[in-house]
């Protein structure tokens, strides 16, 4: 008997959060299958049951589902208790975007900014969603967009990953010594313009790129050059000052000559770039080569 009196008490406690977990899988199948009027039903029902879960989830969907069935004020509510509950960024976005849907603007350029703020990183859909797009232009979504930029694409806030910009563009090569053509050069910023990559097509010899980026932890700047032929070089220790980006080239070998690569910015318009190599311990320098960017 004794055992039968605790398999009921059991039983009756494991009931009711066996009953909200069914409750959920069915409220989360109606929110994936798009079913947003019973959805709207089964999280009300949830959230009023458990109005302090652990997550704003259950919330957050309430608000979507509201919003996909066009009740863009009812959705406030719900969007706005889960941000109390989990402080989600995007929610914050969400709820912005329900703001401008009901005509209240000030409220609407508050979550956004809350939002950039607390590390939104959509960027291109706050550069193309429909629900905001009344706003562009005005110097609050602007300011908001730029935020969001930044976190998507945080090497663009720090300007030491822009001090080898000087050398992006599309150059054609010469020989500074002889003013002979040696190639054509297309230098473009990719991988959320954190890396600067070099295309070098040589009039003869083999095609090369170089990968280029400043290594945040080592407060210098490193180049990886790589060729058709599989050769490669390795230039670490690189600093930016007074126009110039320097670097120096990793040694493969035991002799005492050691080389440095330069770039001076000459213009906006031209940029030198000069290979040296010094066997007294960088006493004195021969220059290998030197060629002349221009654009």
């Amino acid at each position: 008997m004794k055992n039968l009196v605790i398999l009921i008490m059991v039983m009756a406690t494991s009931l009711p959060i066996y009953s909200q977990q069914l409750n959920t899988d069915v409220a989360d199948s109606l929110f994936k299958n798009k079913n947003w009027n019973a959805a709207v039903l089964a999280y009300e029902k949830i959230t009023k049951a458990n109005p302090r879960p652990r997550t704003g989830l259950t919330f957050n969907r309430l608000g979507t589902s509201y919003y996909y069935t066009g009740r863009y004020r009812e959705a406030i509510r719900p969007y706005s208790r889960a941000i109390e509950i989990s402080g989600n960024p995007n929610v914050m976005y969400s709820l912005a975007c329900v703001y401008n849907k009901v005509s209240q603007r000030d409220s609407c350029y508050y979550w956004l900014m809350e939002a950039a703020n607390k590390g939104f990183l959509q960027y291109q859909q706050l550069s193309v969603d429909g629900d905001l797009k009344d706003l562009h232009g005005s110097p609050a979504f602007e300011s908001a967009l730029q935020k969001v930029k930044y976190n998507a694409l945080p090497c663009l806030r720090q300007p030491e990953y822009r001090q080898f910009d000087f050398w992006l563009g599309v150059w054609t090569v010469y020989d500074t010594r002889t003013n002979k053509l040696a190639g054509t050069s297309e230098i473009k910023n990719i991988l959320g313009e954190c890396v600067i990559l070099e295309n070098w097509q040589p009039v003869a010899g083999a095609a090369g790129k170089s990968f280029n980026i400043y290594n945040h932890n080592e407060k210098k700047w490193r180049q990886t050059y790589v060729d058709e032929h599989g050769v490669f070089s390795e230039y670490y220790n690189g600093e930016y000052r007074n126009g110039v980006m320097q670097f120096q080239l990793k040694k493969n070998d035991a002799s005492d000559t050691v080389r440095r690569m330069s770039f001076f910015k000459i213009s906006d318009a031209e940029v030198k770039q000069v290979g040296e190599a010094s066997t007294d311990h960088g006493k004195t320098w021969l220059t290998e080569f030197a060629l002349t960017y221009t654009k």
